[in-house]
């Protein structure tokens, strides 16, 4: 009744999403990507993202290199969008000029840029499809590459430790080597040996 969704709009209920296959008084039939059926009770639902009423969005974010420079990749990633959007194509799709927004994030890896593209409902998937091969090719023919996670393990070895780790067992193994007077059964008795009785006869 208040046109929130219909059949064939692809809405978020929350636990599921997909393509409204047909809607009653009691129950909204949907349709997810990999082909389920999901069966949703009106009174259940409690909000409804609607992605196909008006217009959507392809948001990209670029992974790249510190050593790679901002303003030569947000050139290079303008021009890849402006192309798709000069397609014929493409350009039915794309609802106005593609932006690049700029520096999006940045980790200790390197950064990310952002490029949003506005299309018609339930396109922005296709965009964004057509639009991420473009920027491969684009950056590989101006020598830049994508951001790699990059992770480095140092481990240190302390040599004086390992000396007293060696002395310590060679202390312990009862051979009295390295122990200051010799060996360890050097100060102790000796043990009176008797020698054995005589025989008698009998």
């Amino acid at each position: 009744l208040e046109d929130q969704y219909g059949v064939g709009d692809v809405i978020d209920v929350g636990a599921v999403s997909g393509t409204v296959e047909a809607v009653s008084l009691r129950m909204t039939r949907l349709r997810d990507v990999e082909g389920t059926v999901w069966y949703v009770r009106n009174g259940e639902i409690t909000r409804i993202g609607n992605k196909s009423q008006q217009w959507a969005r392809t948001v990209l974010d670029v992974p790249l290199d510190y050593d790679t420079e901002v303003g030569e990749a947000k050139r290079v990633l303008g021009r890849t969008a402006d192309e798709l959007w000069a397609d014929p194509r493409w350009s039915s799709l794309i609802l106005a000029e593609p932006e690049v927004w700029g520096m999006e994030t940045m980790t200790a890896d390197g950064y990310s840029l952002r490029l949003a593209i506005k299309t018609q409902p339930l396109k922005q998937w296709e965009v964004a499809r057509e639009l991420r091969e473009r920027v491969r090719t684009a950056l590989s023919d101006a020598g830049i590459a994508l951001g790699t996670v990059q992770r480095s393990e140092v481990t240190v070895v302390d040599d004086d430790e390992e000396e007293e780790r060696d002395d310590d067992e060679a202390e312990d193994d009862g051979s009295g080597a390295g122990l200051p007077g010799g060996s360890i059964t050097e100060d102790l008795p000796r043990p009176r040996l008797d020698p054995p009785s005589p025989s008698r006869s009998g």
